[in-house]
């Protein structure tokens, strides 16, 4: 009888591991690798020493201030970071702060993302829902001219910027913003069937431009 006992628990314990196989440890899953802007570009870089794994800080004043260091260092800036079996590398421009001046950028379609939102003008803010519409409308306007050429296709600068609250605001924030933004440019370019260049700079403020002159009076 204790024989039969010990030969039924076996065969259960054998059904029970059929329908519940066992996790597979994270180092023996399939883990794709997203390069920004590509693979390529990575192989010129010291990867060794400009990468900044973002699961290593918790909040961005912590994130920027490694990223500073790397920048007045003059290392790139290689944001790390696993999410759902990708590894995302995205290299990206963070000014040095000891040598900051006034971004001024000519002939690209700039987006601002400040603080979670996405600046519509300087004094107004948007949904960051509106950016892949946004993105689209500059596309179609240069694909409907004329003179479209899509070696001299705009470039897109897309910056991303937390001015408040910066020691209490979660990477976490970045890193979905991030991912927002990648993605999004992704879907884009297999739309279109375009390489668009694009670029990420993280931390940089915008200075508005002065208001036109007024009209001489009369």
């Amino acid at each position: 009888m204790r024989h039969l006992y010990i030969l039924i628990m076996v065969v259960l314990s054998g059904l029970y591991s059929c329908e519940n196989p066992p996790e597979i440890a994270e180092e023996f899953q399939d883990v794709e690798t997203f390069y920004f802007p590509n693979k390529e570009r990575f192989n010129a870089i010291d990867l060794e020493n400009s990468n900044v794994n973002l699961d290593d800080y918790k909040t961005y004043e912590e994130l920027v201030a490694a990223m500073d260091k790397n920048s007045c260092d003059n290392k790139t800036n290689v944001l790390s970071f696993k999410h759902n079996n990708t590894h995302f590398k995205i290299a990206v421009f963070k000014e040095c702060s000891q040598s900051r001046g006034v971004a001024c950028y000519r002939r690209v379609d700039f987006f601002d993302f400040q603080n979670d939102s996405l600046l519509k003008t300087y004094n107004s803010k948007i949904s960051p829902k509106f950016f892949d519409e946004k993105v689209q409308v500059s596309l179609d306007k240069q694909l409907r001219s004329p003179y479209f050429n899509k070696e001299k296709l705009r470039r897109v600068l897309i910056s991303v910027h937390y001015s408040h609250e910066r020691r209490n605001t979660p990477v976490e924030n970045l890193k979905n913003t991030l991912l927002f933004i990648t993605k999004t440019m992704t879907e884009i370019q297999e739309k279109y069937d375009l390489q668009i260049s694009y670029y990420l700079e993280i931390d940089t403020t915008h200075i508005p431009p002065p208001p036109p002159p007024p009209f001489p009076k009369n």
